[in-house]
């Protein structure tokens, strides 16, 4: 085998590994993503809104983004972020 041989081989085999850790890496990825989905919907029940949603359906029924940021403060009664059905009450 020439050199040259020698060297091909060789950087068809570091870019097979390659490939196979980004394979492995994206896995780990989508896998965490899922996990942390999963985390957050069980923390917070069907009818929770988080500040950032509150806003949005504020903005878009036409209200004003600082005073839709105050009012959920105020009605974020355990100042968790998030308001739960009762606290919307």
């Amino acid at each position: 085998m020439s050199i040259r041989s020698n060297l091909n081989k060789f950087e068809h085999q570091q870019l097979t590994k390659e490939k196979k850790m980004f394979k492995i890496l994206s896995a780990l990825v989508i896998m965490m993503s899922l996990s942390l989905n999963s985390a957050f919907a069980a923390a917070h029940s069907k009818g929770d809104l988080s500040k950032e949603q509150y806003i949005e359906k504020a903005v878009s029924e036409g209200k004003d983004a600082a005073e839709a940021e105050k009012t959920f403060d105020g009605l974020d009664a355990n100042k968790d972020g998030v308001l739960s059905s009762t606290e919307q009450k």
